[in-house]
């Protein structure tokens, strides 16, 4: 736990500037090798954007710096358990390991939590096209 104390710090420092800064208490750090690559904050009270997660900005940034949307070897550090949309980026960007703080659900009469496990209607619709074409992709994926 000790090794992880100084992440946890700037991850808390950040996410309570965002709070200061009326934003929400999200705050994501990217480290590789020891080294501390990208750190980004919540902005969606600032950008009209939904995509706007300290995560996905965290991730965005560290590309952007190492010229590669590679992150094998990167560890990503964040103040809450990360949403499915920023949990699939990291494994898209082969991020090896991530670590939270608060787990999603952890505080249970939160209405984010209740909001987080409601369920969004959703149907599969079947077009042959769309299915080659995505099965073809799949086929060349190295």
């Amino acid at each position: 736990m000790t090794e992880h104390l100084p992440v946890l710090e700037a991850l808390t420092k950040l996410a309570a500037d965002n709070v200061a800064d009326g934003g929400k208490p999200y705050s994501a750090i990217i480290i590789k090798d020891g080294v501390q690559i990208a750190a980004a904050a919540n902005l969606s009270h600032k950008i009209p954007d939904l995509t706007q997660h300290a995560e996905l900005l965290a991730i965005q940034k560290a590309c952007t710096i190492l010229k590669t949307p590679d992150l094998s070897g990167c560890i990503l550090y964040a103040s809450a358990q990360p949403c499915l949309m920023c949990h699939t980026a990291a494994k898209w960007a082969k991020i090896k390991q991530i670590y939270y703080i608060v787990q999603r659900g952890s505080i249970p009469q939160s209405k984010l939590a209740q909001w987080m496990t409601s369920p969004l209607p959703g149907e599969s619709l079947s077009y042959p096209p769309a299915n080659r074409l995505f099965y073809y992709w799949d086929k060349n994926q190295q």
